[in-house]
C-alpha cells in the first residue's frame, strides 16, 4: 500500500467516524414533543380558518355570480317587454293606417259620386237653359 492509498484510507475512516458520530441517537430535549404538537395544532387551526375564509369567499363569488345572472335575466326580460310594446304599437299604427286608407277611399268614392251627380245636374241645367234660349 502506497502513501496515497493510506491517506485515502485514513480519510475514509475519519469520514465514517464523523458519520457515525452524526448518526448516533440523541434524545430529544424535554418538551420537544409538546412544542411540535403545538405547532401542528396551530397550523391545523390556521388551515381550518383559511378553509372557512375560502368557503366564505367562494360563497361570495357564487352570490356575485347569481347577482350577475339575475341582472342579465332582468335586462333580457325588460328588453323583451320593450320590444313587445314596440311591436304592439307598430301593429296599432298599421291598423290605424289601414282604417285611414279605407276611410279616404270611401270619402274619395263618395266625392266622386257627388261630383258625377253635380255634373249630371249641371249638364241637365245647361241643356234646359239651352232649350229655353232656343225657343
Amino acid at each position: 500500500m502506497d502513501k496515497f492509498e493510506r491517506n485515502e484510507q485514513i480519510e475514509i475512516e475519519e469520514l465514517e467516524h464523523d458519520l457515525r458520530a452524526c448518526m448516533r441517537h440523541v434524545p430529544a430535549p424535554e418538551g420537544f414533543t409538546d412544542r411540535v404538537m403545538q405547532r401542528v395544532a396551530a397550523r391545523e387551526a390556521a388551515r381550518k380558518q383559511k378553509n372557512r375564509l375560502a368557503v366564505f369567499a367562494s360563497a361570495h363569488k357564487r352570490a356575485s355570480w347569481w347577482t350577475a345572472v339575475a341582472a342579465t335575466l332582468l335586462f333580457a326580460v325588460g328588453g323583451d317587454m320593450v320590444h313587445l310594446h314596440h311591436v304592439r304599437e307598430a301593429r296599432r299604427a298599421a291598423e290605424a293606417q289601414q282604417q285611414l286608407d279605407l276611410a279616404l277611399q270611401l270619402t274619395n268614392h263618395a266625392l266622386d259620386q257627388v261630383d258625377t251627380s253635380m255634373e249630371r245636374t249641371q249638364a241637365a241645367r245647361f241643356t234646359q237653359i239651352a232649350l229655353e234660349l232656343a225657343k
